[in-house]
C-alpha cells in the first residue's frame, strides 16, 4: 500500500516545499510578533553596533572602529541593504528572514546529500 509519506520520499520536492513553507510561517510570524517591541525599530546591544556601523558606512563616513569590534561582513551587507531601502531596519529583517528561509533549504539539500534521500521526511519508510 502506498502511503503519502512513501510519495514524500519518493519525490523529494514536496519535503524541499513543506520545508520552504514552514520557515517562511515561523520567520513571518516571528518578524510580525516582534514588531511591537522597542527594539524593533531602536536596536540595542550588539545589533547597535552593527546598525551604527552600517548607518556610518551608509553616511559616507566610511570603516570606523564598529567594523573592527566585531567581524565586519555582516555590516557591510546591512549597508547594502540601507543603501537601497533607504536605511530601513524593516527590510533588513525581512532579508534576514529570507536568507534565514534559504538557509533552512540549503541545510535540508546537503542533508539529503549526505544521508539519502529520505531525510527531511517526517516519516520515513523504506521499500
Amino acid at each position: 500500500m502506498d502511503t503519502p509519506w512513501r510519495q514524500w520520499y519518493r519525490d523529494p520536492r514536496t519535503a524541499d516545499g513543506v520545508v520552504l513553507f514552514v520557515a517562511l510561517v515561523v520567520r513571518v510570524w516571528l518578524l510580525l510578533d516582534s514588531m511591537d517591541a522597542p527594539t524593533f525599530h531602536y536596536p540595542v546591544v550588539d545589533a547597535a553596533t552593527y546598525d551604527l556601523a552600517a548607518r556610518s558606512l551608509v553616511d559616507g563616513n566610511g570603516l570606523d572602529w564598529r567594523f573592527f569590534w566585531q567581524p565586519f561582513l555582516y555590516p557591510v551587507s546591512l549597508a547594502g541593504i540601507y543603501a537601497v531601502t533607504g536605511g530601513s531596519i524593516l527590510a533588513a529583517k525581512i532579508v534576514q528572514l529570507l536568507v534565514g528561509v534559504a538557509t533552512c533549504w540549503l541545510v535540508l539539500r546537503v542533508a539529503r546529500r549526505l544521508f539519502g534521500p529520505g531525510t527531511g521526511c517526517l516519516l520515513y519508510t523504506s521499500d
